[in-house]
């Protein structure tokens, strides 16, 4: 059997690629992790625009669960995310406090779901164009 440590839940968007992989790899996780890319992230689980969006994210951790034995999650939101429509928020405290309680949200259900495994929570901003600030939301490492 294949195993890997975490699954990420990240945000498709094409800005937080090549950063949030390097900023993977500082944590130790170089080709240790199942990847799941979905516009919003966290917002599926905790505000879907889609009922069945839930179900697919939930579906997703079993499968890594299963066929790879992963022992935690790590959830990846973002600042300026089209998803959650970021020029709508009155100030960036704003955005980013929506994006810290949805966070928070969505790990409660996945750690209700999967109670044997470790959920992370990061939210990461632009620094440049190419580089983004991953902070991990409530935690210490």
């Amino acid at each position: 059997m294949h195993t890997a440590k975490a699954v990420v839940i990240r945000c498709m968007d094409f800005r937080t690629v090549s950063a949030l992989r390097d900023h993977l790899v500082g944590l130790g996780l170089k080709d240790k992790y199942d990847l799941v890319s979905v516009a919003g992230a966290a917002k599926n689980l905790v505000d879907p625009a889609n009922p069945a969006d839930p179900e697919f994210l939930i579906r997703q951790i079993a499968i890594a669960l299963s066929l790879h034995r992963v022992t935690e999650v790590i959830l990846i939101n973002h600042m300026d995310c089209g998803a959650y429509g970021s020029v709508s928020f009155a100030s960036k405290e704003d955005e980013r406090a929506r994006h810290e309680g949805d966070l928070k949200k969505a790990k409660e259900i996945i750690q209700k779901q999967f109670p044997g495994l470790q959920v992370r929570t990061v939210l990461a901003d632009f620094v440049q164009t190419t580089s983004v600030h991953a902070e991990h939301i409530g935690e210490d490492l």
